[in-house]
C-alpha cells in the first residue's frame, strides 16, 4: 500500500503548497482520500480522473473538499467521452447535508454517507471510520490491506475516536494544525499541536507519524522539532510528491 501526499498545508494554500489530499494506491485500486485545494493538478501525476476507484472525505470543509466540486465535471467529462464507465463514489458523513447533496452531479459521481463504526470495502481495501472530536463531524479513516494498517486523524482534537484509529497503526497521518506557542487555541478549535499528535501516536502503539495539515504561515520545521521532543515515535513531516510505504 502506497500513501502520496497530494497537498498537506491548511488551512490555505501557501506557495507552491496545496491543502489537504492524499492518494491511497494498492494494486489497481486508487482512493483519493480528502481533496483540498490544489490536490487535483497534483494527483495528475500519478493518475488520472479515468482511473480513480473511489473518494473517501474526512469532513466537509473546504480545506478538505473544495477540489470535489470540480472533480465532478472531470468525471462527467470523462464519461461523455467515454474513458470512464461507472460513476465516482464519495463516502463521506452526512452533515451538513447541503454540501453533501452537492456531490451527486449528474450520472458522474455518487455521494455516499458513511457513519462511524462502518467497514467498507473497496478493491482489497478494508476501510473503517471513526468519529473524531472537530467543530463538525468529521471521520477519522483506517485503510488496511495484506496485515498492513494506515491511520489518518482527519481534523481533530484528542478523543477517543482518534486512539481508537491510531491503535497499532503501521503509518499514523496526523493532523500537527498548532505549534505550542499557539497550544490554547488546539482545544476549543479541535485541532491538534505537533506535540500533541506525537503523544497521541506513541500512546496509541503507532510504528510512524507522519505530520499534515500545519498551518501555512508557520515554519514547519518548528512543528517537526516539537513532535520530536514530546514522545519516543518516528515523526516526519509530509512532503508534497512524497511516497510512504505502508
Amino acid at each position: 500500500m502506497r500513501l502520496h501526499v497530494l497537498g498537506h498545508t491548511a488551512p490555505f494554500p501557501a506557495v507552491g503548497r496545496a491543502c489537504p489530499g492524499y492518494l491511497v494506491e494498492h494494486g489497481a485500486t486508487r482512493l483519493l482520500l480528502d481533496a483540498g485545494s490544489g490536490t487535483l493538478e497534483r494527483m495528475l501525476a500519478v493518475v488520472g480522473y479515468e482511473d480513480l476507484t473511489a473518494v473517501v472525505v474526512s469532513h466537509l470543509h473546504f480545506d478538505h473538499a473544495s477540489d470535489l466540486y470540480v472533480l465532478r465535471y472531470a468525471i462527467d467529462a470523462c464519461r461523455k467521452l467515454g474513458r470512464r464507465t461507472e460513476p465516482l463514489p464519495i463516502y463521506l458523513p452526512a452533515e451538513p447535508p447541503e454540501l453533501v447533496g452537492w456531490l451527486n452531479y449528474r450520472d458522474a459521481t455518487c455521494g455516499h454517507v458513511v457513519r462511524p463504526g462502518e467497514v467498507l470495502g473497496i478493491g482489497p481495501l478494508r476501510l473503517s471510520f471513526h468519529a473524531v472530536e472537530h467543530s463538525l463531524p468529521t471521520h477519522a479513516v483506517t485503510v488496511e490491506a495484506q496485515g498492513r494498517r494506515l491511520a489518518y486523524s482527519g481534523d481533530c482534537r484528542r478523543c477517543q475516536g482518534l486512539e481508537e484509529a491510531a491503535a497499532g497503526a503501521d503509518l499514523l497521518l496526523c493532523e500537527a494544525t498548532f505549534q505550542e506557542q499557539d497550544r490554547e487555541l488546539a482545544e476549543p478549535t479541535g485541532h491538534l499541536t505537533a506535540a500533541q499528535a506525537a503523544r497521541a501516536a506513541a500512546e496509541a502503539g503507532a510504528r510512524r507519524l507522519v505530520l499534515t495539515h500545519i498551518q501555512a504561515m508557520y515554519d514547519r520545521t518548528v512543528s517537526l522539532e516539537e513532535a520530536r521532543s514530546a514522545a519516543a515515535v518516528a515523526v516526519e513531516l509530509a512532503e508534497e510528491g512524497q511516497v510512504y510505504e505502508v
